[in-house]
């Protein structure tokens, strides 16, 4: 397929203002004061974007690089020696665009809807680029059930970001309100000359998190997780609170992916769940990482150094442990370990797993989930050993 820019269109590409390609007066007569200057350079921005053809062929490349690692996502070929900034040249596949797919089935579309989500969520937490306009027209299912982004305004997401709103959501899963707003806050600016009271601030927040417990009342489905999102945002606003431009994308996308699929399953929360298919797979991948010899043989290195650095008490526990008894047994009798001495082997094997796990994949929390639980087995150990 080869897709062609406008010339029409040429104008987005060299830095122009909006007040060139847009009427001020017919702005201001049909929205007012809603149309204000952030508006209007974030929609210069998308056309600049999306009038890249070039920037169109790099998300291409990086989609496949992404599609490499996870199953569920599929990539188009380009060709950059058949392409320019106006001109794009890409391989098409046997694919149908969603809202083609809908017009013959109305059956599973929740399992869809929730892949739907989880695609979406795993591009732009984990991936290095996530469509920041999503429609039906450009979601594409393949014969394999893989989905594929095109003519979508392509954005990326700094590495903090990423971390920062995952963290975000972990929280919003685990229904820590508290936690959730200091990871949110990381990605907002204060509004200036707006004073912000602390405490009437937290506590409107704590109450945009129970906003679920309204939905008998308002016979909506307000504990959603999009829903929650959304009133997370609005208390932020509220506030004194600005979206960093990064996020205001984030959220646009966000919201789009959680609309389309409300419209395919309209019974259940399928951004909820691809979240938590998103957390599961990654968790998953994560182990078979570690378990790959691969990863072993990349980070000898790190384990090596992290031996050397070993504390010195550590090294003196298993001189003392490994010092024989001074007491000899009777002839005949069998040799028994010394009251309140510990193996060296169990030692050792306690070095080596300290090691590992203090190299562990820092995202997931794998630290803090599993470092607690070794020590408290360790520590029950060692007091067996001691008080045999």
């Amino acid at each position: 397929m080869v897709v062609v820019l406008r010339p029409g269109f040429y104008k987005f590409q060299k830095g122009t203002d909006a007040h060139q390609v847009l009427d001020p007066l017919v702005l201001a007569n049909q929205f007012g004061e809603w149309i204000t200057d952030e508006i209007l350079r974030d929609f210069i921005a998308v056309m600049q974007r999306k009038t890249s053809l070039k920037l169109w062929r790099e998300g291409m490349e990086l989609t496949a690089r992404d599609a490499a690692s996870f199953e569920l996502l599929q990539s188009h070929r380009s060709y950059a020696e058949l392409s320019t900034n106006n001109l794009l040249t890409f391989e098409t596949l046997e694919e149908e665009s969603l809202d083609r797919l809908l017009e013959r089935h109305s059956i599973g579309t929740d399992s869809m809807a929730r892949q739907l989500c989880h695609v979406w969520l795993q591009q732009a937490l984990h991936g290095h680029c996530f469509p920041a306009d999503p429609q039906p027209g450009n979601i594409r299912f393949h014969q394999q059930r893989r989905i594929s982004f095109l003519n979508c305004d392509l954005m990326a997401l700094p590495q903090a970001a990423k971390e920062n709103l995952l963290s975000y959501f972990n929280c919003i899963l685990a229904d820590d309100p508290d936690r959730a707003v200091m990871y949110l806050m990381r990605e907002m600016t204060p509004r200036k000359a707006t004073k912000i009271d602390a405490d009437s601030f937290r506590s409107s927040f704590r109450q945009a998190a129970y906003f679920g417990m309204l939905e008998p009342i308002l016979g909506t489905n307000s504990n959603a997780l999009a829903q929650m999102v959304f009133q997370h945002w609005k208390t932020m606003l509220d506030h004194g609170y600005v979206p960093r431009p990064h996020l205001l994308c984030f959220y646009r996308g966000l919201f789009s992916v959680a609309r389309i699929a409300r419209k395919l399953a309209p019974d259940s929360d399928p951004l909820r769940e691809g979240m938590v298919e998103l957390r599961s797979s990654n968790a998953f991948n994560q182990l078979r990482e570690i378990m790959n010899w691969r990863y072993w043989m990349q980070n000898s290195d790190k384990f090596a150094s992290a031996m050397v650095q070993f504390p010195r008490a550590f090294d003196d526990a298993l001189t003392r442990a490994s010092t024989p008894s001074s007491i000899v047994p009777e002839e005949g009798l069998p040799r028994t370990p010394e009251s309140g001495t510990i193996s060296p082997v169990f030692l050792l094997l306690l070095s080596v797993a300290v090691v590992v796990i203090s190299q562990l994949p820092k995202t997931q929390g794998w630290q803090d989930k599993i470092f607690p639980g070794v020590l408290l087995v360790v520590g029950l150990l060692v007091l067996r050993g001691l008080n045999r």
